[in-house]
């Protein structure tokens, strides 16, 4: 899908092809877009989170019961491997709706899978951070 800045949040604008959105229309500063980097509680919009993938960024997002204890360690192993120790311009935060409980993006690019793998969350931030050019990568959709 194509890309663009959208002028306001109710632009009507033709539905993103993956869920979440790995590129289509975002919306920029004006409407607190992108979000701040690292670890959000609550979610955000497609429409925010793309901008920040339109400026390099990686997302990970995970869809599970934050009052569970199988969440709170998904999310703490999250947060103490991916934030930080320079790891910038990554934004951890819950979607709902996941296919599987945890989608790394990228502009254009989605992985999904069910348990938490460090390294091969590693490979997709050192694959596409910063990085607009396609390259190969093991796991892709």
């Amino acid at each position: 899908m194509g890309w663009g800045i959208l002028p306001h949040i109710n632009v009507a604008h033709d539905p993103y092809n993956s869920t979440p959105a790995t590129s289509g229309p975002f919306l920029d500063k004006e409407f607190g877009c992108p979000i701040r980097w690292g670890y959000h509680e609550n979610e955000s919009t497609d429409e925010c989170l793309l901008s920040n993938l339109a400026r390099g960024g990686v997302n990970i997002q995970y869809d599970c019961d934050k009052d569970d204890e199988s969440c709170k360690i998904l999310v703490s192993n999250l947060k103490s491997n991916f934030i930080g120790a320079n790891l910038s311009e990554i934004v951890i935060i819950p979607y709902s709706g996941l296919n599987k409980n945890i989608t790394l993006t990228a502009w254009n690019y989605m992985d999904e899978f069910d348990e938490f793998d460090r390294v091969r969350i590693s490979q997709f931030i050192e694959t596409f951070l910063n990085n607009p050019t396609p390259v190969s990568y093991t796991h892709l959709r």
